[in-house]
């Protein structure tokens, strides 16, 4: 296999291995014609001609590769086995450079059985835009106890993402199948242009193939959990303003120096042409009234809500357009941005009185 090749295969395998269960799975695996790494509940797998049944130090081999030509052969022998461990020989254009130790590969989990499951084709699935990967991994939660906000769901022509404060959902080309389901984020990682999907309803696996020029395969264990009501969130008489973008940015930035550190709160002040920014810290007497930036709406009726400015912001900085659509119905409903992003508000004192 061509240096170059090897070393893409390893940056995606990356984000299989970034915390194994098992100290054997920091290894990859070489047998029956592919190279492999497995971390349980995900295979991704690319052809590689190779006889011999091996398990190859990931983080080292990495190492090493970076530091091949672009058109190098790579290969691997096996040199001793003892049962326990093996010695290897990494070969450079035919010549052995390099010897490596590793454990034995039947100390390696099972990973068979998910590529003997019986498959049904989906149909195609993608992402109109990388970007929009990014941003489902950026807003999904990382809290454990909550295992299905961990995840992204593929809900029909959509994928979704949210961590109970702030959403993001974006479309799919040709969309997901009737049967939603929830991928953890390594494996979304690994989802590359319009791809083929395979699911395994008995045993809710999925396979699809990246469009990622390596002619890979992945296996994915999908998580068994229930994933909010995301739709019920979604503001359904919506009222709408439009604001530049950067000027929005500068003043929120502004905003956040004045705002409670805990809180970061933000109030957003919407009239019929103006949008202003507010913030204050009682403990730190410190408070900040911004500027009036030109507003688009044909609401005649003001409207006030608060807003964490600090998730806010990353939210916002995900947004590729120069104008700001800002999407509401009430001051105690999620705050709808460029029709794809959402936030929850912050509660005010004087809602009230508003």
């Amino acid at each position: 296999m061509k240096a170059k090749v090897l070393k893409k295969f390893l940056q995606r395998a990356h984000w299989v291995m970034p915390k194994p269960v098992l100290p054997i799975l920091e290894n990859l695996i070489l047998s029956d014609g592919y190279l492999m790494a497995f971390n349980l509940s995900t295979l991704y797998r690319i052809p590689f001609d190779s006889k011999a049944t091996l398990l190859i130090p990931f983080k080292t081999l990495k190492g090493l590769v970076s530091l091949l030509n672009a058109d190098d052969d790579v290969t691997f022998s096996l040199l001793t086995d003892n049962g326990t461990t093996v010695d290897m020989g990494v070969n450079i254009n035919g010549v052995q450079r390099y010897k490596l130790n590793s454990p034995h590969h039947d100390d390696f989990p099972t990973y068979s059985e998910r590529l003997d499951f019986k498959y049904t084709e989906w149909g195609s699935l993608g992402f109109y835009e990388t970007d929009n990967v990014r941003r489902l991994l950026k807003v999904a939660s990382n809290d454990e106890l909550r295992a299905s906000m961990t995840t992204i769901c593929f809900d029909r022509t959509t994928a979704v993402a949210t961590d109970g404060h702030r959403l993001v959902y974006v479309p799919l080309i040709d969309g997901s199948p009737d049967t939603p389901f929830l991928a953890q984020k390594h494996a979304v990682r690994l989802m590359y242009g319009n791809m083929i999907i395979s699911h395994a309803a008995d045993k809710d696996y999925i396979r699809f193939t990246p469009d990622d020029g390596l002619n890979a395969e992945v296996f994915h264990r999908c998580v068994d959990e229930r994933y909010p009501e995301w739709r019920n969130v979604i503001p359904t008489h919506q009222k709408e303003g439009t604001v530049n973008k950067t000027m929005f940015l500068n003043e929120l930035r502004l905003a956040m120096i004045a705002a409670n550190t805990t809180t970061h709160q933000v109030i957003v002040e919407m009239a019929y042409d103006y949008i202003k920014l507010k913030s204050y810290d009682l403990d730190l007497s410190m408070e900040y009234t911004g500027e009036k930036m030109p507003l688009k709406t044909d609401q005649a009726e003001a409207f006030r809500f608060g807003i964490n400015g600090k998730l806010l912001r990353e939210l916002l900085l995900m947004v590729d357009s120069e104008d700001l659509t800002i999407s509401y119905e009430a001051n105690n409903r999620a705050i709808l941005f460029n029709k794809n992003v959402l936030l929850m508000p912050v509660m005010l004192a004087d809602y009230a009185e508003v």
